[in-house]
């Protein structure tokens, strides 16, 4: 299979979007839960609010996670080891 360069750019930049994308979200959702954090006490709403934030906002690092798990090489795949592709 031919290696095609401009496609694995391509994927790295949406990568790198959608990586700066989610961390721009978490940074969000920490600067509400840091508000809500300062109050003294919170209604019943906004205690249901704060957790839904908190979810958000560990969605938002797992995804974080499983993208920086992903491979973003521009090189081509060369899983074989040395002496062992006969």
């Amino acid at each position: 299979m031919p290696f095609d360069k401009q496609k694995k750019t391509g994927d790295l930049e949406a990568k790198e979007r959608r990586v700066f994308n989610l961390k721009e979200i978490h940074k969000q959702l920490e600067k509400k839960l840091n508000k809500m954090n300062k109050r003294k006490t919170l209604t019943p709403l906004e205690e249901i609010e704060k957790k839904q934030i908190q979810k958000e906002k560990l969605l938002a690092k797992d995804q974080l996670e499983n993208l920086h798990r992903q491979p973003t090489s521009l090189a081509p795949n060369t899983s074989f080891q040395k002496g062992k592709n006969k």
